[in-house]
């Protein structure tokens, strides 16, 4: 308890800062920017959330098991790794980019020209991302993880002021993102000196591997509602769909870096002292209570939010009340984490791919006859089945590692 309690302090410091920052970018693009164009903007963003299916996403999940354990070392051979996998992402974004030049569309040419540069570079920001948070030093996660926040934000708020052009927007979003990841990457080395050699590094190699090969199938699934809506229902539509899944998304960190405090605990630790103490079962059902509070009154309060902060986005604010329900869902990810920190692989595909494959199927038989509402009821579905598998392999876990 005292161990979650200081990391509650420094998180909460954290995320309220983030929070803050990205509440007022989200007032400024709704505000300053016209749906048709962050619609754009946003298609952009998802497109290279598409893209980076074929990074090396597994590295911060392989990073963060390792440096729970002390394996400093793999840090530096880690980061060099990534970046060698991130060249076929790298090639796709250029090809795309080359295709709408070819057809004439210099704005998109453009754009997925930056995204190819910064998908070399991205698998330093999942790195730096991981160094404290997963050592469980969540002050200096919060220091770190606050200046990589703060700075994008300040300066897409600043370019919205002075331009509504989204080619310029997209540069400045690739260009900070990037520059902060490296400028933190390598001031987070001054503080954790990494030691030298090759422990633990065959392994780490292997499970970021096995996870990203996992994140081929899962990642683009994560921005298939955006892609689909943008084809489907245009730019404006996407913005809408954007902004409502905006209060959501923040609730679900909320309650996702609650996991991510215990997992420095839970990696640590054999499996029968947790199974023993029943601390996943405890902490689920408490924080479940929690975000029950908190949803019922961001539903309450949703309409004047919109009113006051949104006023173009009204017709999102039923849409945000329903999203908002997905996060009652989200206690799972404790006992997620236990099974991250001690099952397998074969557990980490099971609670995955068959969700990802759901997802896929739900997004593109529901959002092209009902749009927004299908994209809502199709991820609901999807985690609720995920949930389900995630407690049945839990409860398998418990019954075979008895205390």
């Amino acid at each position: 308890m005292v161990y979650l309690a200081s990391g509650h302090f420094w998180f909460f410091v954290g995320r309220g800062i983030a929070m803050g920052s990205g509440f007022i970018l989200t007032i400024a693009f709704a505000n300053l920017l016209a749906p048709n164009e962050y619609g754009v903007y946003k298609y952009i963003l998802a497109s290279a959330g598409l893209i980076s299916a074929f990074t090396l996403g597994g590295v911060n999940s392989g990073l963060g098991r390792a440096l729970a354990k002390g394996y400093t070392n793999v840090i530096r051979p880690m980061t060099r790794y990534s970046m060698l996998w991130n060249i076929p992402a790298f090639a796709i974004s250029i090809s795309v980019a080359a295709y709408y030049l070819w057809n004439g569309n210099v704005q998109l040419g453009l754009a997925f020209i930056f995204v190819g540069f910064s998908m070399v570079f991205s698998g330093i920001g999942n790195i730096t991302k991981t160094f404290f948070t997963s050592t469980g030093e969540f002050r200096l996660a919060t220091y770190f993880g606050t200046v990589r926040a703060i700075v994008p934000v300040f300066l897409l708020i600043v370019t919205l002021l002075l331009t509504q052009n989204v080619l310029t927007i997209i540069l400045i979003y690739f260009a900070s993102q990037v520059g902060m990841n490296l400028i933190t990457y390598y001031w987070s080395l001054r503080y954790i000196q990494p030691k030298v050699g090759d422990d633990f590094l065959p392994e780490t190699k292997r499970y970021s591997v096995y996870i990203s090969v996992l994140g081929f199938v899962q990642t683009p699934v994560l921005y298939l509602d955006q892609f689909l809506l943008w084809h489907f229902l245009g730019p404006v539509a996407l913005a809408t769909y954007t902004i409502a899944q905006g209060p959501s998304k923040e609730l679900r960190t909320l309650a996702d870096s609650v996991a991510g405090m215990a997992f420095p605990k839970l990696a640590r630790k054999d499996a029968g002292e947790h199974i023993e103490a029943r601390t996943v079962q405890r902490r689920t059902l408490q924080l479940f209570i929690a975000l029950c509070l908190v949803v019922f009154f961001y539903i309450l309060a949703a309409p004047i939010l919109y009113r006051t902060f949104f006023p173009v986005y009204l017709d999102a604010v039923f849409y945000s009340q329903l999203i908002a329900l997905t996060v009652l869902l989200q206690p799972r990810n404790l006992a997620d984490t236990f099974l991250f920190a001690h099952s397998g692989i074969r557990d980490r595909y099971a609670i995955m791919v068959p969700g990802s494959i759901i997802r896929l199927v739900l997004f593109v038989a529901l959002i092209p006859p009902y749009g927004i509402l299908g994209a809502i009821v199709a991820a609901f579905i999807t985690e609720l089945i995920s949930t389900c598998i995630i407690f049945y392999l839990y409860w398998r876990f418990e019954r075979n590692h008895p205390a």
